[in-house]
């Protein structure tokens, strides 16, 4: 035989040999054939369902990809927006000082009233960083209960997965594995 050619399980249900004398059981190579047959059929079944299941997988494992470079992308525009607007606030404390010292030295009551007006406006700027990094915090917090859940829904799968393909393999007969041993050359 071609050792090329599969044989599927139609294949052994069909085979037919030639009669000789003092040839096999007829009966036994037959029923062996069956249960050969009923194998390959299990294991053909079974490889399609884990064949679909690897493409499920690897198609959720490509979209937790692209929710990671996603999160990762947030998380750099919003670190980098965070940045600009520190800048920002630093380059306007700045300015406002300045303003305030050029003024002083022109009206001591002005430099007085504008005082406690920048300190009043940098009071709020700090309280609106304070909250936007709460903010930023808590949405970070989120990101990462939503990542543990879906790695928690993800090995859960796989758990299942592995213990449903083990429970619904048969078991075969120990008759099976001694006639095994007869048909072999």
């Amino acid at each position: 035989m071609d050792e090329s050619k599969k044989i599927t399980a139609q294949d052994l249900r069909h085979q037919e040999f030639s009669v000789k004398m003092r040839g096999y059981s007829r009966e036994e190579v037959d029923e062996y054939m069956s249960i050969v047959a009923d194998f390959l059929e299990r294991e053909a079944s079974e490889k399609s369902e884990l064949s679909q299941k690897i493409q499920f997988l690897e198609k959720q494992l490509e979209d937790f990809k692209n929710l990671e470079s996603t999160l990762k992308n947030t998380l750099l525009r919003t670190q980098e927006s965070a940045d600009e607007v520190k800048r920002t606030a630093e380059r306007e404390g700045e300015l406002i000082i300045r303003e305030a010292q050029v003024k002083a030295d022109r009206m001591v009551e002005e430099k007085y009233d504008r005082l406690k007006r920048l300190e009043s406006s940098y009071e709020g700027l700090r309280m609106k960083w304070d909250e936007y990094f709460v903010k930023f915090k808590n949405l970070l917090n989120s990101h990462l209960e939503i990542l543990d859940k879906m790695q928690s829904d993800y090995e859960q799968l796989n758990v299942g997965n592995v213990d449903e393909t083990r429970s619904e393999e048969p078991e075969e007969p120990d008759e099976t594995e001694e006639k095994k041993g007869e048909y072999q050359e």
